[in-house]
């Protein structure tokens, strides 16, 4: 079992620990833009937004996961609950276990049909709901015709940059929040515990 002895101890684990996953992930996501390839990006991202939620939640166990990552991105990363459960159901979860984003989203409360657009690069927009001129097909590998009012317009590029400011930001980053909140810091200790668990 790891035990942190005093709070600068545990900020230089999380330092550390933090910050090889973010050089990894920059430096795989950057390589995904260079090369036109931004679904293992976004794979890549997700998880990472994964682990950050399980370490803001104090559990990673795997129960939950989605639930946390949320919390996360709303809480830390300051991004609209609306546009993040798009972003999770949209692509996170249809990725992960389909291979490819979800199609279309019916949004029946708000009466919406939203489809997608995927950019590497960040071209000013990003987690924007669209609207668009008129309905237009949407492109899929199956043979039902289905059409678009809106358009879901995500960027990898500041996606990632989101995630590394989500954790380094003074005062709201998540480097900062653990040095000063108790409990974070219990929920950090937690976590890392069950990371590094090697019962079977």
């Amino acid at each position: 079992m790891i035990v942190f002895k005093t709070v600068k101890v545990r900020l230089e684990f999380a330092q550390q620990f933090l910050a090889e996953r973010i050089e990894s992930l920059k430096k795989d996501v950057l390589t995904c833009i260079k090369n036109t390839c931004p679904f293992p990006g976004l794979l890549y991202c997700f998880s990472t937004i994964d682990l950050l939620g399980s370490l803001y939640g104090g559990d990673a166990t795997g129960v939950a996961t989605t639930r946390k990552a949320n919390k996360f991105m709303i809480e830390v990363m300051r991004y609209p609950k609306y546009e993040t459960n798009i972003l999770q159901n949209q692509f996170r979860h249809k990725l992960v276990h389909l291979a490819q984003p979800q199609a279309l989203i019916l949004d029946n409360k708000n009466n919406r049909m939203i489809g997608w657009i995927l950019d590497n690069v960040y071209h000013v927009k990003h987690l924007i709901v669209e609207k668009l001129q008129s309905k237009q097909p949407v492109i899929t590998l199956t043979p039902f015709k289905m059409e678009a009012d809106r358009v879901f317009i995500v960027s990898l590029e500041k996606l990632l940059n989101d995630i590394v400011k989500s954790i380094y930001v003074f005062p709201d980053g998540y480097i900062e929040r653990l040095r000063g909140t108790a409990n974070l810091q219990e929920k950090f200790d937690n976590a890392v515990n069950q990371i590094y668990d090697t019962t079977i």
